[in-house]
């Protein structure tokens, strides 16, 4: 989900598509959370990519 930004879970989860065990109000804020946590994500992964001269495969 993080590296994904084509993935909306808000979506799947109201679609019944993840199934929810902890309180609701726990993901409502992982989801306010989300831009911010793939924001670092994709940041970890340019800076790894950078430091070691590599890349890894990108979705499409």
């Amino acid at each position: 989900m993080l590296s994904d930004p084509s993935c909306e879970a808000a979506g799947q989860i109201a679609a019944g598509k993840f199934r929810i065990i902890s309180g609701s109000d726990r993901w409502v804020a992982l989801m306010s959370l989300m831009p911010l946590l793939r924001q670092a994500c994709h940041q970890a992964i340019a800076d790894t990519e950078e430091k070691f001269d590599l890349e890894f495969p990108k979705y499409g």
